[in-house]
């Protein structure tokens, strides 16, 4: 094997080009004679727009133009909807409730845009953004699921009656209702995974530059360029083609930056019309009002035991908040990723699901990292815990009890998703034994001697990772240059993941190249004409495939070459080590040896060979596949002020075959972090009544610190996938996904001597403290 073939744990390539400031971030892109761009946006929640009057605003010194809706787009707005039609429980179409890209009669949220104002600085766009006068006739808002499915709550949408956009069921009814009553121990919680955002360290921005040949060029950052243009061209009634989206380095996506907004369609409409690039950057409040949140799911569930534990059914209700539009994921969230994965690693007979989708005046919800997953394993893990404690079991041996066994493998789960491979019972029993150490006891003891108290929780839990289906693929083309260096252009986006490193690996191990000679290209639709993007953790099990694919073929051609060139036959030239071969011979050429000659037409003359070394594929996956865990917390509280820390966490990890040890251990630690956020201390808040935003800043939305967190301890352990050729699974979002349910039962472990029996998120002090004192009087 080759020092940086697969399995190594190589530093990531793009590093030293984004540490010595040579990155390509949107805002780093130059453009001729460029204005910038604000907007107006409401300060309503719900509201009929009454007056836009931007007369005084447009003869301000150094404005270029004002544009409403009016003069934008005569009054009728793109409307930005679902990627794809879905359906009720009942078999209807949901209904329409599209984000327009500038409102024209009525706004739904704070922060929905009402106009754009473009001038020679930023400074000069904002003076005459104060110089519009609005006027907005309000109308009763809903902040929170509760209060849009309050008695006398007017409709958001007129198609939504009761403010339910639809329902999602799935299951027997009737076979979980017998199992709840014959059953000799029931569950009943509640549980609130609360609104989060995903607050990139790069807020949202984009340039939009209109070229004399009609086209428009967008740089802007975003997870998957080739839907934006998809979803955007035909909004703007343009060709795809004349719309190219650039996207190069960006800070961060988590899923926020997976589909269209309106502010890219107004900038590349504005910019059309005045003929000069606009760039728009939002102000960090902007950027929390307006990017897609996400979570928002309150649930009731009831589980059904016998009396050894075995699981028999479950129930579950659960509302969920899809903000004020259905955007172009965020109903496919509840419906398409938590319904299917509640049953997680257990063998569980039967369940009930209705998911009531909720509108509300609230910024629309969208995937974030994990992304309906996340909602589905903090419900059962949370289920399996307070079981455990119910019925006095120990909580690894009652998930081991219920556990899907590897023997049982493959397997099809009571919702339909097919398991290909993973060994739950044993990964849990590995992370559990190393964090159950030794000295465990000890620093329990430690801790009561200072009057505190600490307590461990884990949970076991798996996901579904890239997905399959009808139109689901991803392209790879690979390049061999006349110098011998080598290109591989994807359709996925890299913003953090190392595809740079990773990609190089997976061509240089099949081609028997050293990574520095390969470049990986994304993000320019320009120069990667098909793609589907970075989301879902499907990159490394779509896009890698697809250049093992490519790269075989290049490897065929080269043989064939090869073959003419010294006059031998294909079937007698060997591949192997970054070199074709005669076999039995020692006549050899190396790539750079072949690429020198492949693009010199007389060297074909008679070969039937085309010139040049390169080719592409395209990658579709029969199945998705399923990375899984265990993971475990350890806590320290002091019951006097609810303060408490995290002192330990280790996650046992199946990803499949590791291409990048190195790399995959800071994507787990960048998930893990992140769901730990969750769990301890973010989360979205909205007024009630008026549906105005009381968390806009980083002075009100807390995140966690470094100092907020402890070393991870990460252990691998691979159960190859078997639905792609590299036995890769999805490595972005299992950290999210594991860490919340940890976290809060290991809190619920440590406090259980005082009688806390249930804690939501966020696990703040005050709500630790608070625990703790309703415990107390109960």
């Amino acid at each position: 094997m080759k020092h940086d073939a697969i399995g190594a744990p190589l530093r990531r390539k793009e590093d030293k080009r984004l540490l010595l400031g040579r990155g390509s971030y949107s805002g780093d892109v130059p453009a001729s004679r460029e204005t910038a761009g604000v907007f107006l946006r409401s300060d309503t929640a719900h509201g009929t727009i009454r007056l836009i009057d931007v007369a005084e605003a447009q003869a301000m010194p150094g404005v270029v133009a004002v544009f409403t809706a009016a003069n934008l787009c005569g009054g009728h707005p793109p409307l930005i909807g679902p990627e794809f039609q879905m359906y009720d429980a009942d078999g209807a179409p949901i209904p329409e409730g599209p984000r327009p890209a500038i409102c024209h009669d009525k706004v739904r949220m704070v922060g929905d845009i009402l106009a754009l104002v473009v001038a020679e600085t930023e400074t000069l766009a904002r003076d005459a953004l104060d110089a519009i006068e609005l006027d907005i006739e309000p109308l009763p808002a809903a902040g929170t699921i509760e209060a849009a499915q309050r008695d006398g709550m007017v409709n958001i949408w007129d198609s939504c009656p009761g403010n339910v956009a639809f329902r999602a069921q799935t299951g027997d009814a009737r076979t979980v209702e017998r199992a709840l009553a014959d059953a000799a121990h029931v569950v009943e919680l509640k549980l609130v995974n609360q609104r989060i955002t995903a607050n990139p360290m790069e807020p949202r921005c984009a340039l939009a530059i209109p070229e004399t040949d009609g086209k428009i060029r967008l740089v802007i950052g975003n997870q998957a360029p080739h839907l934006l243009r998809r979803t955007m061209a035909p909004l703007m009634g343009m060709a795809e083609q004349d719309l190219v989206v650039v996207s190069k380095d960006m800070g961060g996506g988590f899923g926020m930056r997976a589909s269209a907004y309106g502010e890219e369609i107004v900038l590349c409409l504005a910019s059309r019309k005045t003929g000069r690039p606009i760039r728009w950057t939002a102000l960090r409040h902007e950027a929390v009002a307006t990017d897609a949140g996400a979570r928002g799911h309150i649930t009731r569930a009831q589980m059904a035991l016998d009396a050894d534990g075995g699981l028999l059914g479950l129930r579950v209700r659960t509302q969920a908040d899809l903000g004020a539009y259905l955007t172009a994921f965020g109903p496919a969230v509840p419906m398409g990723l938590f319904i299917p994965l509640i049953p997680n690693v257990y063998r569980l007979p039967a369940i009930d699901v209705e998911v009531l989708n909720i509108m509300t005046n609230t910024t629309p919800t969208q995937p974030y990292r994990g992304a309906g997953r996340p909602e589905a394993v903090y419900l059962m893990e949370r289920l399996m815990e307070t079981a455990a404690r119910q019925i006095r079991i120990d909580p690894l041996e009652l998930r081991r009890r219920n556990m899907i066994r590897q023997d049982e493998m493959p397997h099809t789960t009571v919702t339909g998703l097919a398991y290909d491979s993973g060994d739950f019972p044993g990964i849990s029993d590995e992370a559990s034994g190393a964090a159950r150490d030794e000295a465990f006891e000890q620093r329990c003891a430690a801790s009561r001697g200072h009057g505190r108290l600490r307590g461990l929780g884990l949970a076991a839990f798996t996901e579904t990772a890239a997905g399959a289906g009808p139109g689901v693929f991803e392209t790879a083309h690979v390049h061999v240059h006349p110098g011998g260096s080598v290109s591989v252009a994807v359709g996925t986006h890299s913003h953090g993941q190392g595809h740079a490193t990773v990609f190089a690996q997976i061509a240089g191990d099949r081609m028997g190249l050293s990574v520095d000679c390969i470049d990986v290209i994304y993000g320019d639709t320009s120069q990667v004409p098909f793609g589907q993007g970075t989301y879902g953790s499907r990159s490394i099990s779509m896009a890698g495939p697809a250049i093992v694919q490519a790269a075989d073929k290049v490897i065929d051609k080269g043989r064939s070459l090869a073959a003419h060139l010294m006059e031998a036959s294909a079937d007698d030239v060997e591949f192997a080590d970054g070199a074709f071969a005669i076999a039995g011979t020692d006549r050899s050429m190396t790539w750079a040896q072949l690429a020198a000659k492949a693009y010199v037409a007389p060297n074909f003359a008679g070969s039937g060979l085309e010139p040049g070394l390169e080719d592409q594929a395209f990658f579709t996956p029969e199945a998705g596949n399923f990375p899984n865990g265990c993971h475990v917390a350890e806590v320290e509280i002091d019951p006097e002020t609810g303060h408490w820390t995290l002192e330990r966490y280790t996650a046992a990890n199946d990803f499949g075959r590791v291409i990048n040890p190195l790399l995959l251990d800071g994507q787990t630690h960048g998930g893990v972090t992140q769901g730990i956020g969750q769990a301890m201390m973010e989360g979205i808040i909205y007024d009630d009544e008026s549906g105005q935003l009381l968390s806009a800043t980083f002075m009100d939305y807390a995140m966690p610190r470094a100092g907020d967190l402890p070393s991870f301890t990460t252990i691998d352990r691979p159960d190859l996938c078997v639905t792609n050729p590299l036995g890769v699974k999805g490595a972005g979002e299992l950290g999210t996904t594991g860490a919340p349910p940890v976290i809060i039962n290991a809190l619920i472990d440590a406090l259980a001597p005082l009688g806390v029996t249930s804690l939501d998120m966020p696990a703040t002090p005050q709500t630790v403290w608070r625990a703790i004192q309703n415990a107390g009087a109960a």
